[in-house]
């Protein structure tokens, strides 16, 4: 959307989309797929196939428009972190 319509989207609330993603990453990369408010936060219940290859696209896209060297470093470096765990999850099982 904000390459179709430039500015409609403040760069502060995607980075704080951004801070949120990294933030559900778990040490080995994988993601925490639900929260949950009203039951404490992170759900580990349920883990979807989907959500990290959206939430990769996301960071890469955000770390694309950003100016901040250091942020576009973060983001690139929570995306890589999750694509080569999805990597390693994929091999494993011979998907």
């Amino acid at each position: 959307l904000e390459r179709l319509a430039p500015e409609t989207t403040e760069m502060d609330e995607m980075r704080q989309l951004g801070e949120f993603i990294a933030w559900m990453q778990n040490d080995d990369g994988s993601f925490i797929s639900k929260f949950q408010p009203s039951k404490g936060g992170k759900d580990r219940t349920w883990e979807s196939l989907y959500y990290p290859g959206e939430a990769c696209l996301g960071l890469v896209y955000l770390a694309s428009l950003e100016n901040d060297e250091t942020l576009k470093h973060k983001w690139l470096k929570v995306a890589t972190k999750a694509l080569m765990h999805l990597h390693h999850l994929r091999e494993r099982q011979a998907v």
